[in-house]
């Protein structure tokens, strides 16, 4: 149990009891109005958990829950900012040193979070995800990759997401970040998001629009603000990339964040682009349909698979 942070109560054994058989019952009214009534229920039932899943006495499908706290929830926050109080589907993630919930997802995998006020991140390709909740924020941070993040409203809890050197300030909304070194893009669903970045001594705030998109490269690279389709958008949610008159190049980069086998590009001549609705994960698939589109060969390397030839688009 090294690096688990365990929370110390007077009533400990009688608490954990109580807050597990509330979990085997399956009452999720219970459950919340037990946790709701004082902090050393909430911090029992999260010692518990975090011990019933390192013991793997809870199979995936009926992994405990944390509900979602009406008037209470503030405190329960509070108690438990350590842990970050936040219980997937397929059980609990890892807690940091510093105390930070770390989410994580391999090449490939997507996952649905539920946090502990009620809002969701679904995390797509490999994305690292820190979640830190406090009495005063709702705070977390993507180290890289990507997420869809649907906000709870609550105008007194600010829900803050820190990326690619920007944070994105959000109230009741849903809204998508994308992390890549430097570079951040934050495409607003719905509601309303800022988003503010350092630059220099100056900090700009950018104010978005229901289906606008802001990128930016860097501290000192220019905003560019744009409306892309925003089922392409979040159209990795359902598996699949859409393009749309795409840069080859372009289109190849983003298939290959979701397989391990990368596709590597060999081909001279004219320009191409690409458009079209592909599966994510099927990089074989996606090169024959290249390859078929513009003439070009198919050969599979020990680094992965070759698509070569030359482009003729006239």
């Amino acid at each position: 149990m090294a690096g688990r942070i365990l929370f110390p109560f007077a009533r400990g054994d009688r608490l954990r009891a109580e807050a597990a058989q509330l979990v085997v019952q399956g009452d999720d009214a219970k459950l919340d109005e037990w946790l709701s009534a004082d902090v050393e229920r909430a911090t029992a039932y999260l010692e518990g958990a975090f011990l019933w899943n390192d013991l793997k006495g809870v199979p995936a499908a009926t992994a405990p829950s944390v509900p979602a706290f009406s008037a209470n929830r503030r405190y329960f926050v509070a108690a438990a900012a350590a842990a970050a109080v936040v219980v997937a589907a397929i059980g609990l993630p890892l807690v940091s040193g510093t105390g930070e919930i770390v989410h994580r997802t391999a090449v490939g995998e997507q996952r649905v979070v539920t946090l502990a006020d009620g809002s969701r991140a679904t995390l797509n390709t490999d994305t690292v995800l820190e979640v830190a909740y406090t009495a005063e924020r709702r705070g977390m941070r993507l180290v890289r990759g990507e997420a869809l993040f649907e906000v709870a409203h609550d105008p007194n809890y600010p829900f803050l997401v820190e990326a690619g050197g920007g944070t994105v300030r959000a109230l009741g909304t849903a809204f998508v970040v994308r992390s890549e070194r430097d570079r951040l893009e934050v495409t607003l669903i719905t509601g309303r998001v800022e988003v503010s970045r350092q630059t220099g001594a100056a900090r700009r705030v950018v104010e978005l629009s229901p289906g606008e998109r802001y990128s930016s490269d860097g501290d000192a690279g220019p905003v560019k603000l744009d409306k892309p389709r925003v089922e392409a958008v979040i159209a990795w949610r359902n598996g699949q990339l859409i393009f749309d008159e795409t840069p080859l190049a372009e289109a190849v980069a983003e298939a290959n964040r979701y397989e391990i086998q990368p596709i590597e590009l060999r081909v001279t001549g004219d320009p191409a682009t690409l458009s079209g609705v592909f599966r994510t994960g099927e990089n074989h698939n996606f090169a024959r349909s290249v390859a078929t589109m513009y003439g070009l060969q198919i050969d599979e390397a020990p680094s992965g698979i070759v698509i070569s030839g030359r482009i003729n688009t006239r």
